[in-house]
């Protein structure tokens, strides 16, 4: 999985590979094309920045910003798949998609074990290079292979508190234990200082993703990782979505979701920069005519949940490690869109293949909180409400909102979430009652409390969007080469 940019002979080629795991965003005007995987340093090579409030909308709705698009209405991103082509001379910009979904034929299975060795042998890893091991199914396939690869060492992540039995950490232990890995574990802590941690996970994935729970130690955890490891392998895959029905359902999955799909927030569709179309532009991720739900389940999954909520993550911590993800090469990743529709729901393939490799268990609850829980800490909270005082009347999100996230956070504060009872009740659930349970009372709506980080992040952004700014214009006025 790549994104490179290349010129020849003065036409400036920029390609996005097949899920957009790595993201490349461009300005155009008639005197410049800047090109680069960052939007903040585009707008500082500009010295100027034009707000998108529609991104405003979708930050809210969602946790990311909309396909395709940057915080400055400005600068737009490559979709993946995508052959971009700058002619320097003509000053012509024109892109075409390189098709490569097309399904491979299949008789219905493949050799995953040979196709992935396959892969991995064409890679040059280092003696730097580091398994990312948690205790699911995806991430332990390479510490089967590790050895061959002259692999010898691991690293989970997680919160210390979630160290316990059966967690990701203890049966991530176990995994390299059993494959005489070193196991390095990077303890996440929540800093009291909680908007100095937000204000660097905002400046690393620039403001274009919520997922903060792995980040609220203001980079420290990753920093450590980066002291052993330059190569992360990690078990990002697409081998299997949820075996969701709805079309809804399948939208929250993924994240791709619109204010009118809540009701604490249709309401502000009426006070937002919020096109009534909510899918122009972006029609390429609707089901389409003849489409199967599982089939387009499946699309969904891999082509919007990968670009938009895994590659800013990846970006975030490139200061710090180069993430490599072999699961999403298009070698396989093509045979398992051929594969049959029962097969790819719930990684029924995946699952079969890593049973056969080891008989060690899975973890039964993860080594981070669940965001809910992290965002009814004491700093965290008390970080978040001076940020929304501040701006309540910026301008940048409409006051009313402001205050009525305030207002409902500070009522939710007093809650408790107890995540042993929620493994418990978890457990004792039948599979029957979970699918009604998750579609007609979990994603019936959203927190408030989670409502009130992307709020927050999207302050912060425009706050560290002109700093950023500020701070090249100080350094090209002093004489100082901006790299």
């Amino acid at each position: 999985a790549f994104g490179f940019i290349r010129n020849v002979d003065g036409t400036l080629h920029a390609h996005s590979d097949l899920l957009g795991s790595h993201s490349i965003c461009y300005y155009l005007d008639s005197e410049k094309f800047i090109i680069s995987n960052s939007q903040f340093a585009i707008n500082a090579i500009l010295e100027e920045y034009v707000r998108n409030d529609v991104n405003i909308a979708w930050m809210l709705a969602s946790g990311t910003l909309k396909p395709k698009t940057s915080w400055d209405k400005r600068i737009a991103f490559i979709p993946p798949d995508t052959h971009l082509r700058f002619d320097t001379k003509n000053w012509q910009l024109s892109s075409e998609k390189k098709s490569s979904r097309k399904k491979v034929k299949s008789n219905g299975s493949f050799d995953f074990q040979i196709e992935l060795e396959n892969i991995l042998t064409q890679l040059d890893f280092n003696s730097r290079t580091s398994i990312g091991l948690s205790g699911g199914y995806d991430s332990r396939i390479f510490a089967h292979f590790a050895k061959d690869l002259n692999i010898n060492q691991a690293v989970t992540w997680g919160m210390r508190s979630m160290d316990v039995e059966g967690s990701d950490v203890d049966i991530a232990r176990q995994v390299a234990r059993k494959y005489g890995l070193q196991h390095h574990i990077a303890n996440i802590d929540i800093l009291e200082h909680q908007e100095s941690s937000l204000n660097q996970y905002i400046l690393n994935t620039e403001g274009r993703v919520d997922h903060y729970s792995a980040y609220v130690d203001q980079m420290h955890s990753w920093r450590g990782i980066g002291e052993h490891t330059d190569y992360l392998v990690r078990g990002e895959e697409v081998f299997g979505a949820l075996d969701l029905n709805t079309e809804k359902e399948i939208r929250r999955l993924v994240g791709l979701t619109f204010l009118d799909d809540f009701s604490k927030t249709s309401a502000w569709t009426n006070v937002l920069d919020y096109n009534e179309d909510k899918w122009s532009g972006i029609e390429e991720y609707q089901i389409q005519k003849g489409e199967a739900i599982p089939d387009w389940r499946d699309r969904l999954y891999s082509s919007y949940r990968i670009p938009h909520l895994m590659a800013p993550l990846n970006f975030g911590v490139s200061p710090y490690v180069s993430v490599v993800t072999p699961l999403l090469f298009p070698e396989l990743f093509l045979k398992f869109l051929a594969l049959p529709t029962k097969d790819r729901a719930n990684k029924k393939f995946l699952k079969g293949k890593v049973q056969a490799m080891m008989d060690i268990p899975v973890a039964h609850h993860n080594a981070l909180w669940p965001i809910e829980q992290i965002l009814k800490n004491e700093a965290v909270r008390k970080a978040f409400r001076s940020i929304l005082l501040r701006h309540q009347d910026s301008g940048i999100i409409p006051r009313s909102i402001i205050d009525e996230l305030i207002q409902n956070c500070e009522l939710s504060a007093v809650q408790k979430l107890d995540t042993s009872k929620l493994a418990y009740l978890k457990k004792k659930i039948p599979p029957s009652w979970r699918g009604f349970i998750r579609k007609n009372l979990v994603a019936a709506n959203v927190p408030y409390d989670r409502l009130m980080l992307r709020a927050v992040i999207i302050l912060v952004t425009q706050e560290l969007i002109q700093k950023h700014m500020n701070q090249t214009k100080e350094l090209i006025a002093k004489g100082i080469s901006v790299q």
